[in-house]
């Protein structure tokens, strides 16, 4: 995939960023995992249903107070992982523009075979940005503004008129996504 192509030849990429991705992508793992929520439930229901049986409160009463609690930590942790992979996923769309710009937009191309290579993977960011926009809660406008482009601005001048015309279409996918990127970084 792109995406990974982009980390091997970019050394120079933070290392915040890139551990960011991890411990985004672990603690998405760690709330997925159907154990860890089943223990957390348990802890939880267990700590507040003795400490309900030490204070003598009726039988009726724990089972009520422990079904509660068994309910609210599963709920706060369906919300905990909503919250994560919206973090990761508008994280990621950062990468995804970056890769944008830095791998399709400032590639120099000189001759069809690389032009075609570009082609290809400018279809790849497309497809990975378009997967990523859904996840993250983009409209179906906004899905297809950056998906069907129509009348292309002339920015960019490459080697052929198809490279040219490669250019100006990247330039105008990455300003789309910055919009979109801005509209989720909004309060």
């Amino acid at each position: 995939m792109l995406v990974y192509t982009f980390y091997l030849k970019c050394p120079k990429l933070p290392v915040k960023e890139a551990d960011m991705l991890i411990v985004l992508k672990w603690a998405i793992r760690l709330v997925d995992n159907v154990f860890a929520n089943i223990l957390a439930t348990i802890v939880a229901t267990g700590g507040v249903s003795g400490w309900a049986i030490s204070r003598n409160v009726p039988g009726y009463a724990v089972a009520a107070i422990a079904i509660g609690v068994a309910a609210g930590t599963l709920l706060l942790l369906v919300q905990l992982r909503a919250l994560l992979w919206q973090s990761y996923s508008a994280f990621y769309l950062g990468i995804l523009r970056d890769i944008g710009i830095n791998m399709l937009l400032n590639r120099p191309v000189s001759g069809a075979q690389q032009e075609a290579r570009l082609e290809a993977d400018l279809s790849s960011w497309q497809d990975q940005v378009t997967e990523v926009m859904k996840r993250v809660g983009a409209r179906d406008s906004e899905v297809r503004r950056f998906r069907i482009l129509g009348n292309v601005p002339l920015r960019h001048q490459g080697s052929s008129p198809n490279h040219t015309n490669l250019m100006n279409q990247v330039a105008e996918k990455v300003e789309r996504l910055e919009g979109l990127i801005d509209r989720l970084d909004r309060p």
